[in-house]
């Protein structure tokens, strides 16, 4: 009974104002919802600014919140329904006889506010739009920031969603007319939405930086900008690193990006082993996500206690091997690698000249994003012996500290 009360009520508003703007579509603002710092006066206030932008654009005859709560019933119905899903809103939306439903929220993220808004197509069954902007500063900016948002949301529509007519036959123009037109809709639709994800994703990028904001309101931001927008996949990675790092009370800004191709031009070791002391120098290092490239390595060491000053092992070559971050801030890594080496060790039981194998494990901090202190340990293996009745001589163990940049 309340449902066609509300029916009745909306009905007689409608045709006492119909005959003025018959040929315009019909829009219906409904109550806001007020999020994290903002006030349920905010938010109506908020509602109708929404609703007087929208009659500004003059396309669409509006039912603002005022209207709609003198309707018999209304609050009555809407409490039944719940409000807070689409089939709910379809209702209403049926209720009122309305082309559209524009329905949002908003709250304070540190010192912006965070509007967002839903456009749905009650004759359809679906949204048609949604939109979530920042507003910096206070609360005498939402009056000029509104009127933007609302042009963005509706776009050019103005087309009342009716029910399905005479098709007009391919002669007259009516049939193409129509499937150009929509085909123009759905375009202008993508247009904005790629123009919101790239504007959001620039806002969002910043907010997450800013160490001054708490990172639970950085955090939630986040979230929030994940469930607004799915389709953006190419951002997902570094928002959830973000995340990550918000989570663990870490620094956005300290990340370093270690899913990017890198070049190292140099690294130095200082070597301390069973051969005694040495180093290794390395040039031109390439460094993928998963995959690291030293390309030209030597290295020295000797002495032991038995040959002061004498070198005991001389060899070059090239090494490669995985590498992983092990924290998303991506300054913590550790590499597992192998590689091909020439030349030569003297040390017993025998001696070798020939093919080195070398195996790798080590550590890098990076201090930034093109220097980083090593340290960790390698292992040469000879494989070739000089002299067949002597053997090889032993595997060079080392431990070493140095930098890569």
């Amino acid at each position: 009974m309340k449902r066609w009360a509300v029916v009745c009520g909306a009905s007689l508003y409608l045709l006492a104002v119909g005959a003025t703007a018959a040929e315009l579509p019909k829009v219906a603002v409904l109550e806001f919802s007020a999020k994290k710092g903002a006030s349920a006066d905010l938010a109506d206030m908020l509602a109708d600014l929404v609703a007087n932008a929208i009659r500004s654009l003059e396309r669409h005859q509006v039912i603002g919140v005022s209207d709609i709560k003198s309707m018999i019933g209304f609050e009555q119905v809407k409490d039944k329904l719940g409000c807070d899903d689409t089939s709910c809103l379809v209702e209403i939306g049926g209720a009122l006889g309305v082309d559209y439903i524009v329905v949002g929220n908003f709250g304070r993220l540190g010192n912006q506010f965070l509007v967002n808004l839903k456009l749905i197509n009650p004759r359809k069954a679906r949204v048609d739009a949604g939109i979530s902007r920042q507003i910096a500063g206070g609360e005498e900016n939402l009056g000029s920031a509104i009127p933007t948002i609302i042009g963005d949301l509706f776009g050019s529509r103005t087309v009342r969603h009716t029910s399905p007519a005479v098709v007009d036959e391919p002669g007259e123009g009516g049939r193409y007319s129509d499937l150009i037109g929509e085909v123009k809709r759905k375009k202008d639709a993508e247009v904005r939405r790629i123009k919101e994800l790239e504007s959001s994703w620039m806002q969002i990028k910043e907010f997450a930086n800013m160490a001054t904001v708490d990172k639970a309101e950085r955090l939630a931001a986040l979230k929030q900008y994940i469930k607004d927008f799915p389709e953006d996949q190419g951002h997902r990675q570094q928002i959830e690193i973000w995340m990550d790092m918000l989570a663990d009370d870490e620094e956005p800004s300290e990340a370093i990006d270690m899913s990017a191709f890198q070049v190292e031009w140099f690294g130095l070791r200082v070597y301390g082993g069973n051969f005694g002391g040495g180093g290794s120098i390395t040039l031109l290092s390439l460094r993928w996500q998963y995959f690291y490239w030293d390309i030209m390595k030597g290295s020295g060491v000797g002495s032991d206690g038995d040959s002061l000053g004498r070198l005991l092992a001389a060899t070059g070559g090239t090494s490669f091997g995985f590498p992983w971050c092990v924290t998303d801030s991506g300054r913590h890594e550790l590499r597992f690698g192998a590689g091909l080496f020439g030349g030569w060790v003297d040390h017993a039981p025998g001696e070798s000249l020939g093919p080195i194998l070398l195996l790798e494990a080590y550590y890098l901090y990076h201090l930034a994003e093109y220097f980083s202190i090593q340290t960790g340990m390698e292992l040469n293996i000879s494989t070739m012996p000089l002299n067949e009745s002597e053997g090889l001589p032993a595997p060079v163990f080392n431990v070493f500290l140095g930098f890569k940049t």
